[in-house]
């Protein structure tokens, strides 16, 4: 697998449990160690709506972040806040991404890979790691009720 680029993506699952999740945003506060692809990424420190699924009120785009390490892949750190603008009592979750972290989780196997829990009950965030074409990805889903621990699951 070539791993000159991560990539870390962000969603809202909208969960009909779930607490606003046609309404979650997140902001990208800081990437470390990697320069931004500009040309296909969304901006840092730009507030971004997080889409639903097709078919939904809010689906739309899904925001990516495309880094190109300046040094290692593995000093690749990027920092996101997840957070409800028309709801001050949602909490805002800061989750910070480590490239290194994810290339570990992406070698799992498939049918033993799990999530890493960021958020527990209606406020639920999970993130997912996988390998791809140009490197490791990272998804981020949000809007999620209630997701589950298991004996692979990472509890960040």
């Amino acid at each position: 697998m070539s791993t000159n680029v991560f990539q870390v993506s962000a969603v809202s699952q909208n969960d009909p449990k779930a607490n606003d999740g046609s309404a979650l945003y997140c902001v990208v506060k800081e990437v470390k160690g990697a320069t931004l692809r500009e040309s296909d990424s969304f901006p840092i420190g730009t507030e971004v709506h997080l889409p639903t699924p097709p078919g939904q009120s809010g689906s739309g785009p899904t925001p990516n972040w495309f880094m190109i390490p300046t040094g290692t892949m593995e000093a690749v750190i990027l920092t996101m806040e997840v957070f409800c603008p028309t709801n001050a009592k949602y909490p805002k979750t800061t989750i910070t991404i480590k490239a290194a972290d994810v290339l570990k989780w992406a070698e799992i196997p498939k049918e033993q890979r799990k999530n890493q829990i960021y958020a527990e009950g209606a406020d639920g965030i999970f993130g997912y790691a996988t390998s791809g074409r140009l490197g490791p990805i990272y998804t981020i889903t949000a809007g999620v009720f209630d997701p589950k621990v298991s004996e692979h699951t990472y509890t960040v």
